[in-house]
């Protein structure tokens, strides 16, 4: 029997053994839809005056009524 003298290979795809040989893990940044940052209150919020909010009013209690 003869008895190599190389060294074991890794397999093909392992990740080597040395930590210093390894590439650091990227970090995933997620781009969202926001364009700018917006500080205060937003439509949402504020809420809008609808044709149908009258007509809505009319069918509450008065105290649930307009602020």
């Amino acid at each position: 029997m003869s008895e190599s003298t190389e060294p074991a290979r890794p397999a093909p795809g392992s990740p080597p053994n040395d930590a210093s040989a390894r590439r650091p893990r990227r970090r995933v940044v997620r781009q969202g839809a926001e364009q700018e940052t917006v500080l205060g209150e937003t439509a949402d919020d504020r809420g809008g005056h609808d044709d149908n909010d009258d007509r809505l009013l009319r069918d509450v209690p008065p105290h649930w009524g307009r602020r």
